[in-house]
């Protein structure tokens, strides 16, 4: 029995429907894909910037996720806090301070400025004197920055720690400088008056 072409055309139309629904899931798909792929380059290029960062920055820098526990942290953080041969990824500040000792009271502090950065949902920015293991004092001024979902959940901070302590004695000596000037001005070799 022959079929006409219209028999055909009529048979094969849901066919040729459904094959053109699949190529353009296909196409989709495939837009998907390129799309994810670029997505995931990018992370990898930022994540390759991020460590460079973190491998060469001159701050006590580290990154931690929603529960606390660190990232990555820089060389200069792993150096300062004698932690070079340490694996702190997955640490909180708390677990720190049972590897170090020496630095338990400012990793404390540390946990207590992170637990106000939280709270107040923005960056903190403190002044933290922490002792160096050849007995010298420094002086970091930290910042803490909290970041969130958009459901408000905690995402992860960033906590960057400059050491100012030359600067300000700078100022300090500055600032006594210019007060010995006013008060004994003869040691200048100005004359009262």
């Amino acid at each position: 029995m022959k079929h006409s072409q219209e028999e055909r055309d009529s048979r094969d139309k849901p066919l040729l429907e459904e094959i053109r629904r699949l190529r353009g899931q296909v196409e989709d798909m495939r837009k998907m894909i390129q799309e994810r792929d670029r997505c995931e380059t990018a992370l990898e290029e930022t994540n390759a910037c991020l460590e460079a960062y973190l491998r060469s920055a001159h701050e006590l820098a580290c990154f931690i996720d929603g529960e606390s526990r660190i990232l990555s942290a820089s060389r200069m953080f792993l150096a300062f806090y004698r932690l070079e041969g340490e694996s702190v990824q997955g640490k909180t500040f708390l677990e720190l301070a049972q590897l170090s000792e020496f630095h338990k009271t400012a990793f404390i502090r540390g946990v207590r400025w992170e637990q106000k950065a939280w709270k107040s949902r923005d960056s903190v920015t403190c002044e933290d004197i922490v002792q160096t293991t050849e007995g010298e004092d420094r002086l970091f001024e930290v910042t803490r920055t909290p970041l969130f979902y958009e459901n408000g959940e905690r995402k992860g901070m960033v906590l960057v720690g400059v050491d100012v302590t030359e600067r300000v004695k700078r100022e300090f000596d500055s600032q006594r400088l210019h007060h010995l000037e006013k008060t004994n001005p003869s040691l200048w070799g100005h004359s009262p008056g």
